[in-house]
Formats: structure tokens, C-alpha cells, sequence
């Protein structure tokens, strides 16, 4: 007798009334698009139940739903025997990475950013920084952590440089004395940046995530100060400057229907720069599916054209 069970580990949502996805979490590869009648017979199964009586419950051909559970078994999203691969334990780490939203206040309006707290509020408090070491050093003596590494976003995080400035060396001592190297990266617009900063960086080598949606007015469709200026001219020449000195910088692009067409040009010049780059789907909007698919192949040709 088959009794199908589902993984204690499955995740399923419907997108719409048709569609959907399910995966199995524990499951490398499992994921998989579903329509209304595969959510169906998912809800039907209660381990008890086997193939012929679902069959008989859902009114559906029982070798037609012995196939389908069969293909979910091969990635567990179902099994017959019980047999689940079991979450892995997490592998003891010598290393912590955080990403800290340093402030809500940011200098361009980008009709794309998600962080619903934008402007609102303050930058984060002395008094948090300054817990936040404390908390650092017990962590780090009681898991022997050997590096700690910190992403500085926002909001802008450039705008609380003073802040920062007297937070990162202080960390930096507080985890040497206990045997640990603190790393730090802004993640930035790129759009403040003088001397003062650049010593800095290059003094406590930190390095920088800039985000770049395009040249020119690719990048200024989306990326405008609050007085609606583009933002390119400056983020163009910053980037430069950290070449420069010596500082490590990577490009994030944002991509969506404002800027794809630019895309090739963009991959052109980062490739020109020798910087390592990403590009990343916008969220929250409707993207075109053709166009996306055409200007992100050409770029890919490009970049396997320059390897």
C-alpha cells in the first residue's frame, strides 16, 4: 500500500488562484511551480490516506496521480516511506557577517527602495553603537570567533560617516585585544565621498558596494538627489577615486524597465574598470518578461565575450 507523506519541512504558497510554488527546505533543488489541482492534491494527503483512496477522493485517476507524486518524490516534496532528509546542522563558523542599517535618512529618491522607513526617525544611537562593541567582544571570546565583518547600509550610510568614524577603530581594538580582525564596507549611493573619507577607508581598509543602474541617463531615470537631479556625473567620478587609491569597489545594479536597455553599456564599462559587479531584479514592479530576457543575454554575451 503507497501512503504518500509530505516533507515536515515544505513551504508552499499560491501566487494567484492558478499558480504557485512549493519546496521542500531541507531539499537542495526542490523547488517547483504548481497549478490549483497539484496544491489540491498536496492538500489531500494526511499520511494516511493512500494513492487509490486520493485517487478516489479528488476524483482523479490514480496512475495519473501515482506519476505526479512520483516525480515530487524524486526531490521530497512527498515520500512513501517517511525517509526525509533531515535540516543539516549548521557547521560551527569562526566568522560573522552582519548587515547594519545604520541610518533611515538617505539624500535620493529612488522610486524603487522597498525600506519603508525612509526618512523617518533617526541614525542609530551612540548608546546602540556602543552596546553593540560590548555584545561583539562576549560573542566573539565565547564562540572564538577569529573575524567579524560589517555591511554598512541604510538610508545613506556615508551620511553618518563621523559616527562611524570614531565606531570603526574602536571596534577594530576592542576585537584585536581578543584575538578577532573586524572588517567594515559601506554600502553606498556613492554620491558623498571627499579626501577625509578616502584616508579613512584606506587606513582601516574598508571596502565599498556602490549602486550604479546605468550610464548617464539610464542611471539617472532612477537615481535622482531629492531635487530630481541625476546623480551619475557625481557617482561616476567617486567611483574613480576609489580606484584610484587603492580601494576595493564592486557595482550593484538595480534592473528594471527604466534602465535595461542601457545594460550593455553598463557591462562595457564595468568590465573596462575591472570591478566586480551584480545585477538584481527590482522589487515590487512589473518587469518587462521579453525585454529582460534580450538585454540581459546580450550582456551576458559581452562578459563572455571579455572572459
Amino acid at each position: 500500500m503507497m501512503v504518500p507523506q509530505k516533507s515536515p519541512e515544505l513551504l508552499l504558497r499560491m501566487i494567484d488562484d492558478e499558480f504557485g510554488f512549493v519546496v521542500n527546505c531541507s531539499f537542495p533543488g526542490s523547488l517547483r511551480i504548481i497549478n490549483s489541482n497539484q496544491r489540491a492534491v498536496l492538500d489531500a494527503i494526511d499520511g494516511n490516506e493512500d494513492v487509490a483512496g486520493l485517487g478516489q477522493k479528488l476524483d482523479m485517476d490514480a496512475e495519473t496521480l501515482r506519476e505526479l507524486l512520483a516525480m515530487m518524490a524524486r526531490t521530497e516534496i512527498v515520500r512513501f516511506d517517511g525517509a526525509f532528509t533531515r535540516p543539516a546542522k549548521p557547521q560551527e563558523t569562526d566568522r560573522l557577517n552582519f548587515w547594519i542599517h545604520t541610518t533611515n535618512a538617505c539624500n535620493l529618491s529612488c522610486g524603487y527602495c522597498y525600506i519603508s522607513t525612509l526618512n523617518t526617525g533617526k541614525a542609530m544611537s551612540e548608546r546602540v553603537r556602543t552596546r553593540l562593541i560590548d555584545k561583539l567582544v562576549r560573542t566573539v571570546e565565547k564562540w572564538q570567533i577569529k573575524q567579524v565583518k560589517f555591511r554598512l547600509a541604510g538610508g545613506e550610510p556615508l551620511s553618518q560617516f563621523r559616527s562611524w568614524e570614531a565606531f570603526i577603530p574602536e571596534a577594530t581594538t576592542a576585537l584585536a585585544e581578543v584575538g578577532c580582525q573586524f572588517d567594515c564596507a559601506f554600502l553606498t549611493n556613492l554620491t558623498i565621498l571627499n579626501d577625509e573619507i578616502l584616508t579613512f577607508s584606506k587606513r582601516h581598509r574598508i571596502t565599498y558596494g556602490v549602486s550604479l543602474d546605468g550610464m548617464g541617463n539610464a542611471h539617472d531615470a532612477t537615481r535622482k538627489f531629492r531635487s530630481g537631479e541625476g546623480s551619475f556625473q557625481v557617482v561616476d567620478a567617486n567611483i574613480d577615486k576609489l580606484i584610484a587609491s587603492g580601494i576595493p569597489v564592486s557595482v550593484n545594479t538595480v534592473v528594471s524597465n527604466q534602465n535595461l536597455k542601457g545594460l550593455g553599456d553598463l557591462t562595457r564599462y564595468l568590465i573596462e574598470l575591472n570591478i566586480p559587479f551584480r545585477y538584481s531584479i527590482v522589487k515590487g514592479e512589473n518587469v518587462d518578461a521579453q525585454l529582460l530576457d534580450s538585454c540581459l543575454s546580450h550582456a551576458f554575451a559581452i562578459m563572455e565575450e571579455a572572459m
